[in-house]
């Protein structure tokens, strides 16, 4: 039953479609590729995690500068809730996936979802906040 689970999973990530970037498009390439190995989808993911996150923390450091005091102290408010909220969800979705090496990958996908999520907001929101600076 699993297996087929982290078959499913690759072939969403693989066929995800052309509107992706190219690093959704090497991601799914890599999950694909990974065989549903439990070591190799968990790099996939992890390299996928450690670009997305970059990404936000790029963004967040190149819009801090153009926030006021309070925007900043806000957005860093706003920050630390979203991490407690993606630790706290990422570790009960792998919970309820049950004992099993590939509780792990449920987990890392969950935090590459929700930091991908929370990437595309913070585009958003700092994109329109930096029209009322």
């Amino acid at each position: 039953m699993k297996l087929f689970a982290a078959a499913v999973i690759i072939l969403f990530l693989a066929g995800l479609g052309s509107s992706l970037s190219a690093a959704d498009n090497e991601h799914g390439s890599c999950m694909a590729a990974s065989g549903g190995v439990t070591a190799a989808m968990l790099d996939c993911i992890g390299t996928a995690i450690d670009r997305v996150q970059a990404e936000l923390d790029a963004m967040l450091g190149q819009h801090r500068s153009q926030l006021t005091p309070e925007q900043a102290s806000a957005v860093e408010a706003a920050q630390h809730d979203w991490q407690a909220y993606r630790r706290s969800s990422c570790d009960t979705e792998a919970m309820l996936w049950g004992d099993g090496s590939f509780g792990s990958v449920v987990h890392s996908d969950c935090w590459l979802e929700l930091t991908r999520e929370r990437l595309e907001w913070l585009q958003i929101v700092l994109a329109d906040g930096d029209q009322g600076v």
